[in-house]
């Protein structure tokens, strides 16, 4: 037998396509495709954009590359990442960044979908078992699952008391005879209305992007220093 195989079977690579070659993959999966993003911004850095870079060039000042040779570059790509898998490709993008933000999917995934009619799968939707492939995994996904089945819930709070580790957290979370620890309506009256109600558009919009964020910041009341 061999004594050290070769790395490059049978295992995952990590790479920056604009990087990297990646050819004749099995599966593919590309991330964060989302606008502004993937492809790349064809903007150009400096004190020049694009309307000026083309006058100048007309006037025979030349650049290194053209507005047009950079977004031909950014296209191609793109192109070499959503054509690398042989057997599958997997397109990622996110709804919001991690202050809450509104994000939009790349204007690819329009033409894509138009053109190869993709099945779209929201991450909430997907099952737990693709979230609990280490024990640290289904832990954090046990704790924060508020849609997970009644058997899934049992199943995996079951697996995790086998573990040391574990079995004390479930034990002190509560989450031994699976219920969810949440706040009464008295507690929630005194952190979000302790009074009269006032609220503005921008608090509104804060708890429709981030519930998390909205308790930090009007229920815990903390403040970034």
């Amino acid at each position: 037998g061999i004594a050290n195989p070769p790395q490059k079977l049978s295992s995952v690579t990590v790479c920056d396509i604009s990087r990297s070659v990646i050819t004749s993959v099995k599966a593919a999966f590309v991330v964060g495709v989302n606008d502004g993003r993937f492809p790349p911004d064809a903007k150009k850095t400096g004190i020049f954009s694009g309307k000026d870079a083309a006058i100048l060039e007309a006037n025979g000042l030349s650049f290194s590359e053209s507005e047009r040779d950079r977004l031909a570059s950014e296209r191609y790509l793109a192109f070499r990442a959503l054509t690398c898998a042989v057997n599958k490709l997997y397109i990622s993008y996110s709804d919001s960044d991690l202050a809450g933000g509104k994000l939009r999917p790349s204007y690819l995934m329009g033409r894509l979908n138009s053109r190869l009619g993709l099945k779209c799968v929201k991450a909430s939707d997907l099952s737990d078992e693709l979230y609990c492939s280490t024990p640290q995994a289904a832990y954090y996904r046990l704790m924060i699952s508020r849609k997970m089945s009644s058997s899934d819930r049992t199943a995996i709070t079951a697996s995790l008391m086998r573990l040391p580790e574990y079995s004390k957290k479930l034990r002190s979370a509560g989450e031994k005879d699976g219920n969810d620890r949440r706040l009464s309506p008295q507690i929630a009256k005194r952190l979000f209305v302790p009074g009269e109600l006032n609220t503005s558009s921008s608090r509104i919009d804060v708890y429709n992007h981030c519930h998390f964020r909205y308790c930090l910041m009007h229920g815990l009341r903390l403040k970034t220093v």
